[in-house]
């Protein structure tokens, strides 16, 4: 059964103050409804009460949430044949996380990648494509991973926890896109990672930010908290400062701290009225523009490029490098 929070999972410290009550999780059944909690040292915030890890993985393991191939409701229009594989390309994150890995690494002949967390393996397909000189290696819970993946990079997933695996080396990079809140035991869990990175190497966080304008905006609406569409699996959030908190207690240095993703929240508060009252919704996601095309169109300029650019967006990117000579920081009990 789920726990009640009684200490931070980043620091350990017990000075946890109540910000947000979510009403209809979806989230497991177990919990039908949560706090959320912000520690005052270190300003993580977590769920209350906190799943167990075995009731964590129904989400990936029993339920294969996230390895289910994605069913795009406007698949059947002209238009969608030239416009997704253009959203893919560029209104995706794949390549900005591939070129920011590949910008910030150390300057090695062959670089060798790990993908913790790799679902399908986009990711790896995107290194592929890039910097095809890299070795790369994937690893999910989910067994659809490899079943489901590129066919390209198929045969360099694994299926199991990293933390009990072999793999007689360690890596120049290690991502980890979209995965940190998903931890219910996050600090054990990293210092593992750590310990596979070399000296010198980075690793790569993407994680939504609990202090963008579209979360602050939205409260216990916003998605990344508690979508009822589909299930995030989130259980911690993180904001700039807890972050950088965070590579602190991993003995790690903040190489790189930015954010992309939806701009529509950025915008003053008057053009966002006009612009949702002259172009609607999407009645899909809720998303602005009900349209398909003007609509992709737009996201592709707005919370693609043009985020990508300003650091606008709702989910944090960081680049965090290994010292050569790493001192530890105590991280909690």
């Amino acid at each position: 059964m789920p726990v009640p929070l009684i200490a931070c999972p980043v620091c350990g410290k017990s000075a946890l103050r109540q910000t947000m009550v979510v009403t209809d999780a979806n989230y497991i059944r177990e919990i039908p409804a949560f706090v959320i909690r912000r520690c005052a040292d270190c300003g993580t915030s977590a769920m209350d009460p906190m799943p167990t890890a075995v009731e964590a993985g129904q989400i990936y393991v029993s339920e294969n949430v996230f390895s289910q191939p994605r069913v795009f409701p406007n698949v059947g229009l002209r238009l969608s044949r030239i416009l997704e594989p253009l959203w893919a390309k560029f209104g995706k994150d794949l390549r900005f996380v591939v070129k920011l890995c590949a910008r910030f690494s150390a300057r090695r002949n062959t670089l060798s990648v790990l993908d913790i967390g790799c679902s399908t393996g986009g990711l790896l397909a995107t290194f592929e494509e890039l910097e095809p000189s890299f070795r790369l290696t994937g690893v999910d819970i989910d067994p659809n991973s490899k079943l489901q993946g590129f066919p390209s990079i198929a045969d360099s997933i694994q299926i199991g926890d990293v933390r009990t695996m072999q793999f007689g080396k360690r890596f120049d990079i290690i991502t980890m896109r979209t995965v940190i809140e998903h931890l219910t035991e996050i600090m054990p869990y990293l210092d593992h990672v750590v310990g596979l990175m070399k000296d010198d190497g980075i690793l790569f966080l993407a994680t939504p930010d609990i202090a963008s304008a579209r979360a602050r905006q939205l409260g216990a609406t916003w998605k990344l908290i508690n979508d009822t569409a589909q299930k995030t699996g989130h259980v911690l959030w993180f904001d700039r400062a807890s972050l950088r908190k965070l590579a602190a207690h991993l003995g790690l240095e903040v190489a790189y701290l930015g954010n992309r993703g939806e701009a529509f929240e950025h915008f003053p508060r008057w053009l966002r009225r006009a612009m949702a009252a002259a172009f609607g919704r999407d009645p899909h996601q809720g998303r602005i523009i009900r349209w398909y095309v003007p609509r992709l169109v737009y996201s592709l300029v707005f919370d693609g490029l043009l985020s990508e650019r300003l650091g606008w967006g709702d989910v944090m990117y960081a680049i965090l490098r290994k010292p050569r000579t790493t001192v530890r920081a105590l991280s909690g009990p």
